[in-house]
């Protein structure tokens, strides 16, 4: 593996990714840039990624369904970019789902442009309401 070593690894990356198998079943992990490896329930990288983990570790996604969680974290990933507020940003989200069928197969999909407009508008609606109450 690549990331054992410092000299084959690329400087300042990090690396999200899923994974299951049979005996686990889900998990997510992160390779940091110095090549240490964590896995996590929910984790982030980047800008805004301390208020992201907050909300993360605050929140109960364990419980909820991807349609209820989409609209938390398209309001977490747009509370997490605040100080970049003056340019213009555009969520793309996309979920990865197991197939209804018995071969437990997982499909990726990118959400179309209206569902995820629908989810922003949602989200920033409700950050107003948020501010709101707090004046």
């Amino acid at each position: 593996m690549k990331t054992i070593y410092s000299g084959q690894r690329p400087y300042g990356s990090t690396i999200i990714f899923a994974s299951y198998d049979m005996m686990q079943g889900h998990s997510l992990w992160m390779i940091e840039p110095s090549g240490q490896c964590f896995q996590y329930y929910g984790c982030s990288s980047g800008r805004g990624r301390q208020l992201a983990r907050n909300e993360i570790e605050r929140g109960n996604f364990q419980d909820m369904t991807v349609e209820q969680a989409l609209p938390l974290f398209a309001k977490l990933l747009i509370k997490s970019q605040e100080e970049m507020k003056e340019k213009k940003q555009e969520l793309e989200l996309s979920v990865l789902r197991s197939d209804e069928n018995p071969k437990n197969n997982w499909v990726h999909k990118i959400l179309d442009r209206a569902t995820t407009d629908k989810i922003t508008a949602e989200a920033q609606q409700a950050i107003e309401d948020d501010d709101n109450q707090m004046s």
